[in-house]
Parts: C-alpha cells; sequence; structure tokens
C-alpha cells in the first residue's frame, strides 16, 4: 500500500524485538527497487514499498528520548 506524501505519517510495527532498555539493539534497514524492510536483532518488523522520497539525506533519530549511535555502516547494494 503507498501513503501518500503528507506532513505527517505513522506506521505501526508488525512485532516488538527490541531488547530489554540499557541492551544494545542491531537495526538493519534495506532499501532496494522500490522495497524497504525493516529488522530489529534479525526480526522483520516492518516493510513498505514505492516511497513517496526515493532520494535525499538518511536521517537517524529518537522519539522523545535521548539515543546513542555506535557502529553505524552503509553499503551500497549489488
Amino acid at each position: 500500500m503507498r501513503s501518500m506524501p503528507d506532513s505527517f505519517h505513522r506506521i505501526v510495527k508488525k512485532k516488538d524485538a527490541e531488547k530489554p532498555f540499557g541492551e544494545w539493539n542491531w537495526v538493519e534497514i534495506i532499501a532496494k527497487n522500490g522495497k524497504i524492510t525493516y529488522i530489529v536483532n534479525g526480526i522483520q518488523v516492518n516493510e513498505g514499498e514505492t516511497p513517496s522520497v526515493t532520494k535525499g539525506k538518511i536521517l537517524v533519530q529518537s522519539e522523545g528520548a535521548g539515543i546513542y549511535y555506535r557502529k553505524i555502516e552503509i553499503a551500497e547494494l549489488n
């Protein structure tokens, strides 16, 4: 299903896969051929197709709380 561009859009995740508070989570985001897959700790928690935005900056954010990031890697898919 394609979402129309708007100033706000919320997607509900399919599963909870986060580790307990204080432990590091591992996140993998794959964007290929118009499909985006979001994986947390080896579990697919969301996916989408035909995004309204297909190029631009990559943003990493927190929602209402402090957050730390480490070992961010970006790789081009073949």
